[in-house]
């Protein structure tokens, strides 16, 4: 099942370059709480139907219909979640957990802590964090064939990849964003 106008199968557009979140009609809205030191994502596809939603920093803020929230120890999401679908390491020491057949849900954890938290739509997303990019702005995707939004780089006091570098988030560089 794919959206017009996307690579949905990982295919390049005709300039030979990996489709945008933009390209696909996809946007995301990013809500930042310096204070907090918390990052909320909000994506959305062409539709303007919400496909994954991420909540990003160290501190307990929200937590799971499990109990799992920002800074617990990993040994409580293995607790309460199981053994993960899959697990890829991202930028910055950040490793990936997913969960994505049985819960939709996926944790990222740094040093042995819980730094995000995100939902997707389907078994097959994945939030990226940092996939490259140029300048301020890195690119973030959303891997298993819906396109992705950028990411932009670390803000202080936050894990890197998703907000940052100046407070407030991004800054200039790439906003091209891949999907596979």
């Amino acid at each position: 099942m794919g959206m017009p106008g996307s690579a949905m199968g990982g295919g390049m557009l005709q300039s030979g370059r990996m489709p945008t979140f933009a390209d696909s009609g996809g946007f995301y809205w990013v809500y930042v709480y310096p204070r907090k030191e918390i990052v909320n994502m909000f994506f959305f596809n062409k539709d303007g139907r919400v496909i994954a939603i991420a909540h990003m920093g160290e501190k307990n803020t929200m937590q799971t219909r499990r109990g799992i929230s920002l800074g617990m120890p990993v040994r409580t999401v293995y607790a309460q979640y199981g053994w993960p679908n899959s697990m890829a390491p991202q930028e910055q020491g950040i490793l990936s957990m997913f969960y994505n057949e049985k819960y939709h849900a996926q944790f990222d954890i740094l040093n042995n802590r819980v730094v995000g938290i995100a939902i997707v739509l389907n078994e097959s997303m994945k939030i990226i964090r940092g996939a490259g990019g140029s300048g301020g702005a890195g690119t973030g995707r959303l891997a298993g064939g819906m396109p992705g939004a950028p990411g932009m780089s670390s803000m202080p006091g936050m894990p890197g990849g998703m907000m940052g570098g100046r407070t407030g988030g991004g800054g200039g560089g790439s906003a091209a964003a891949a999907a596979y």
